[in-house]
């Protein structure tokens, strides 16, 4: 999950609701958009500051 209120994005499995952190984020940070693709790899689409980056 991402969080747009300070991008932060955490890792939950559904089943046990047991979870880990795996970015902190940062003020004025948003992450907007988060894809895992069939090897793993999480793509994130983040905006800082009227800044917007695709970030692999």
């Amino acid at each position: 999950m991402g969080s747009r209120a300070n991008g932060a994005i955490c890792r939950t499995d559904l089943r046990t609701g047991e979870g880990a952190v795996l970015h902190e984020g940062g003020t004025g940070l948003a992450y907007i958009g988060l894809k895992l693709d069939d090897d793993g790899l999480l793509y994130v689409a983040w905006r800082r500051e009227d800044h917007r980056l695709a970030h692999r």
